[in-house]
């Protein structure tokens, strides 16, 4: 049922489209770019829409030809290749998911003469091992200088092994304006997903020797595997909102063609002050309701032995304020500089355990570890950044 919900969604999305189209052709003047942290600046990027690889785009080889990966969609992985991977995030359970989560890298902006939807929908499988992700995307111009999107992602895996379902939700919307004097780009999103846990298959000659372990069998149905967990989930959820502000200070100039006696105004930018906003929140809980499955996995247990349900918080509130000379606003500016100020505050929420931290009560195998003290409930950083950008765009 809910596949066919999908369906008739991509429908309807994809009849908006025809919505506020003129007959004005497509030309040069689309393009699309992304935001270079921290204060902002614009790159242009390519707008993809080629048939081609395109079923590449929905498996997780298309992340790096050596990913670590249980193989199913909304699932974690970890990029084998060492000096691409990303460094750990000031919040590192969304690591293992921050090739489905929406980032200020990877948010995309565009200016269209007319709106633009992109909509995809790959499905595989079977019944049992269904995978299927669902994308859309709209961008549409307001007037020639603001332009407003939106984006929504819903990847689902029931898995090839039992207890291995993974699905996840993300949403953003986003907008920008560039005026001569005033430029603004902003964008909110929110994502959460969800994974089944089940601590993998109790023997590996289910896989290496099926016949071994059935009393002569060599085929078996991968769903019907034993797992170690069964009423265990993780789940990630949070949300992220950024503002870029830019107010530029210059001159007007006037230029006038020899064969035409109309004169024309041109802006000249000179400097610019720059105010970002970037606020994330981000919370991870991981639960397990067997205590059975519990004590016969995990050899030590700090929170409960009956039931688990491990739950940490995360917010994070940065501004950063900056002023730059820009480039090319004479003939002698070859570069642009930019110096910025940049303060962070994080919250940090953690569930302490209850174990004690020393003495005869501590477990046999935490003995020879004890702790001076118990961890706190809740953490604050506050970090100050101080630096300075020399950039080239032009020529």
């Amino acid at each position: 049922m809910k596949k066919h919900i999908l369906i008739i969604f991509t429908i309807l999305i994809a009849g908006l489209q025809g919505f506020g189209k003129d007959d004005t052709p497509s030309d040069s003047l689309s393009y699309s770019w992304r935001i270079i942290q921290p204060l902002g600046l614009r790159e242009r990027v390519p707008m993809d829409t080629l048939m081609h690889n395109y079923y590449r785009t929905a498996v997780p080889t298309s992340v790096s030809p050596a990913f670590a990966t249980t193989g199913n969609q909304a699932s974690v992985g970890k990029n084998m290749i060492f000096m691409e991977r990303e460094p750990m995030s000031d919040f590192f359970f969304r690591d293992a998911k921050q090739f489905w989560i929406p980032t200020v890298d990877n948010m995309r902006f565009f200016n269209t003469r007319i709106p633009v939807t992109q909509l995809g929908y790959n499905t595989g499988g079977g019944r049992e091992i269904a995978q299927d992700y669902l994308r859309m995307l709209f961008s549409g111009n307001i007037s020639k200088r603001a332009q407003i999107g939106a984006r929504v992602h819903y990847p689902y895996s029931k898995g090839s092994y039992e207890y291995q379902a993974a699905k996840g939700f993300s949403w953003g919307l986003s907008g920008s304006y560039m005026g001569d004097r005033y430029e603004m780009q902003a964008f909110f999103n929110s994502f959460n997903f969800l994974n089944k846990e089940n601590g993998g298959i109790t023997d590996d000659l289910y896989i290496t020797d099926p016949a071994k372990i059935q009393g002569g069998v060599s085929t078996i149905n991968p769903k019907s595997i034993p797992t170690y967990l069964s009423a265990a989930h993780s789940r990630v959820r949070g949300q992220q909102f950024y503002m870029n502000h830019r107010y530029k200070v210059g001159f007007w100039k006037e230029t006038r063609d020899e064969n035409d006696s109309v004169v024309a105004r041109e802006y000249v930018p000179v400097s610019s002050f720059i105010w970002t906003l970037d606020y994330k929140d981000s919370r991870h809980r991981f639960t397990n309701t067997s205590s059975s499955e519990g004590k016969e996995y995990w050899a030590n247990h700090y929170l409960d032995a009956d039931a688990t349900c491990d739950r940490t918080k995360y917010n994070s509130l940065r501004n950063t304020i900056g002023i730059s000379l820009l480039e090319g606003f004479n003939k002698y500016a070859k570069a642009g500089l930019a110096a910025f100020v940049t303060h962070e505050i994080r919250h940090y929420w953690q569930t302490p355990d209850t174990l004690a931290i020393s003495g005869d009560d501590r477990p046999a195998a935490l003995t020879p570890y004890p702790f001076e003290s118990r961890l706190a409930h809740k953490a604050n950083e506050n970090l100050l950044y101080v630096g300075a950008q020399l950039t080239k765009q032009q020529g």
